[in-house]
This record gives C-alpha cells, sequence and structure tokens, in this order.
C-alpha cells in the first residue's frame, strides 16, 4: 500500500477515535496469566506491526505493541516473535 495513503487512513483513524472518545493508544485486551498469544490487537493495529516488521523494524515494533496493550517486554516480543514467524520474516 501507497505510503501517502497508509498516513491519510492513520489521521482518519485517530479522528475518528477522537470523535468516538477513544483513541489507537488505548489499550487493547491483555491476560498477563496467559501466554503471548493471548494478546489481542485490533486489525488495524496489527496490520501495522506487521508494516513494522516487512519494513525490518522488529524493536519498534515490541515497543507499539507494548504501547498498545500494556504487555510487558518478554510478552510483547513473544507476540511480535509469533506474527514475524507467522509471516515469514
Amino acid at each position: 500500500m501507497n505510503r501517502s495513503l497508509v498516513s491519510v487512513l492513520r489521521v482518519v483513524l485517530r479522528f475518528i477515535g477522537w470523535a468516538s472518545g477513544t483513541t489507537a493508544d488505548d489499550p487493547a485486551p491483555f491476560n498477563p496469566d496467559g501466554e503471548a498469544d493471548t494478546i489481542g490487537l485490533p486489525a488495524d493495529a496489527e496490520r501495522e506491526i506487521r508494516e513494522l516488521l516487512w519494513d525490518g523494524r522488529k524493536v519498534e515494533a515490541v515497543k507499539r505493541v507494548r504501547q498498545l496493550t500494556g504487555a510487558g517486554l518478554r510478552e510483547a516480543k513473544d507476540y511480535v516473535d509469533g506474527l514475524a514467524r507467522g509471516m515469514g520474516v
């Protein structure tokens, strides 16, 4: 997808979140007692993480998962590693 289109879509999604009283930075569900695959991200957030992985920005992907979910470093890294394996990255 064209990077400028992605940027526009992110702005639109943030505006929609602002208008509805939520933001993309609101933590997604996370079960600290479960496995890393219990991190639940909305489709748009997971897409953002996958884009970071495709761009080779794994550390940023882990940071973003932590920001979005409130998960610990280990859980976020395990989640990102699982996505990367599934993508063949």
